[in-house]
């Protein structure tokens, strides 16, 4: 009798124990469609967390007509300082332009597939090192929020208001670009607060077919847009030659070229 009484309680244990497996199983497959996946790399869309809706509501323009172009722009523009010792290092990207062209068009892909109460998660290596983090889209704008950038984990900084001491036990910083800023909520007692680990990049909306750099402009005769345009060759020449004799840094060329692009 005792036996039998033993041999059922295994046999439930077991059970329970299969069931949670396969449901466990089930429950990834449900919220983890892979957009892509190397022996490393990954973009994935995965179900939000009950922070993630306290931080960012349910109204998310999920899925979403988001361009690579924009993407890519987003992610190429997201900078971060690291601490070394007891000082700063330079600004740096966090992924660069080769990284950026090779996730952008898989990141766009998982945006047109997300669900509404979804989140586009990745875990991408860049030059050896993981960057982990999601990206949400809301308003006319992609939220990246990150947990690791280039192997390094963020440390809670525990809220503390100096930004000396809060500098102290963070292990890095992010940089926000132009068009971009911290993701900021209400905190205690409604104060705004900003999220050190989010930054918001504004998106630029084009009607229709998307402009590229050669197509005139209106109310320009081709006389005109040509001369404009053989100026700015000229200058994007010399741009180019300054920074293969290291005369100025990466930043300043991408800076003046993007300066150059947007007066067309």
């Amino acid at each position: 009798m005792f036996r039998k009484i033993t041999r059922f309680i295994y046999l439930v244990i077991f059970l329970n124990f299969f069931l949670f497996v396969l449901c466990s199983t089930t429950l990834l497959s449900a919220n983890a469609w892979k957009v892509f996946k190397d022996k490393k790399s990954r973009v994935g869309i995965m179900k939000m967390t009950k922070g993630d809706i306290k931080l960012l509501g349910k109204e998310l323009d999920h899925p979403g007509n988001v361009s690579i172009e924009e993407v890519k722009k987003a992610m190429t523009s997201l900078y971060y300082k690291e601490k070394i010792l007891l000082t700063w290092s330079k600004k740096k990207p966090v992924f660069g332009k080769k990284t950026s062209g090779r996730f952008a068009p898989l990141i766009q892909k998982a945006f047109q597939k997300v669900k509404p109460h979804s989140k586009v998660s990745f875990s991408i290596y860049n030059s050896n090192e993981k960057t982990t983090g999601d990206i949400f889209a809301k308003n006319d704008t992609l939220i990246f929020k990150f947990e690791t950038i280039n192997g390094i984990p963020y440390i809670d900084d525990f809220d503390l208001k100096a930004e000396t001491e809060a500098d102290i036990i963070t292990n890095w910083k992010l940089i926000p670009g132009s068009d971009q800023q911290f993701f900021s909520h209400k905190g205690f007692l409604g104060i705004p607060k900003n999220q050190k680990t989010m930054i918001v990049a504004k998106l630029k909306k084009h009607e229709g077919k998307e402009r590229d750099i050669y197509t005139p402009v209106k109310n320009k005769t081709p006389e005109q847009y040509d001369n404009k345009r053989r100026t700015m060759e000229k200058k994007l020449r010399y741009l180019k030659k300054l920074k293969q004799e290291n005369l100025i840094s990466e930043d300043a060329y991408e800076k003046k070229v993007e300066e150059l692009l947007d007066q067309l």
